[in-house]
């Protein structure tokens, strides 16, 4: 596997600008508690309201991305 470079052109490219929007607000906002990435994992804490979310990816590739989140 190459390395990917975690740039905010890759992520809007696998998630989509309104997503970029909404996760630029989160960090914003103070709301991403933890982060972290050891590849091809990348995970994360978030928190909404009351109550935290355990978000992930695993990153296979340029376009090849699992979804493991709660």
């Amino acid at each position: 596997m190459s390395d990917i470079q975690l740039t905010e052109k890759f992520f809007a490219e696998i998630a989509g600008w309104e997503a970029m929007k909404q996760a630029r607000a989160y960090i914003t906002m103070g709301k991403v508690l933890s982060s972290n990435y050891t590849p091809p994992i990348l995970k994360g804490v978030v928190q909404a309201g009351e109550i935290s979310y355990r978000a992930g990816i695993v990153i296979k590739g340029q376009s090849v991305i699992d979804n493991i989140c709660s």
